[in-house]
């Protein structure tokens, strides 16, 4: 059986599974299950909706335990820039927002007035 490494990909506005294995020297990736990104609503805001992706994420894991190919890794990458704040038990504090939620409109240009120039940060 081969060893499979499973790359969950989550995007702005979808998500998949791939899992990839070496064959024959040669890389074979297969999408096992793939999932619609919805943003929610909340309070005015753009959020991300936490427990979707977390059911998605299962549901990917499930179909590869129902293809009978279980991973030996898993890696997960988003979109990088937004996150979700913890408390000491772990447990989700707030819905976390969009970075397309409007709440940074006009945040770079106050950093490079206030804090550091554009040109130094670049």
């Amino acid at each position: 059986m081969p060893d499979y490494h499973l790359a969950i990909d989550i995007g702005a506005s979808s998500g998949r599974h791939v899992l990839g294995h070496v064959e024959d020297g040669r890389m074979v990736l297969e999408e096992l299950y793939r999932f619609d990104n919805k943003q929610l609503r909340s309070a005015g805001h753009d959020c991300w909706d936490v427990e979707m992706l977390w059911e998605s994420i299962l549901a990917g894991l499930e179909a590869c335990r129902d293809a009978g190919k279980v991973p030996s890794t898993i890696g997960i990458d988003t979109w990088g820039v937004d996150f979700v704040f913890l408390g000491e038990d772990g447990q989700i504090l707030g819905i976390p927002h969009a970075y397309r939620d409007q709440h940074t409109t006009g945040a770079p240009e106050e950093y490079f007035e206030k804090v550091l120039p554009r040109k130094e940060v670049y």
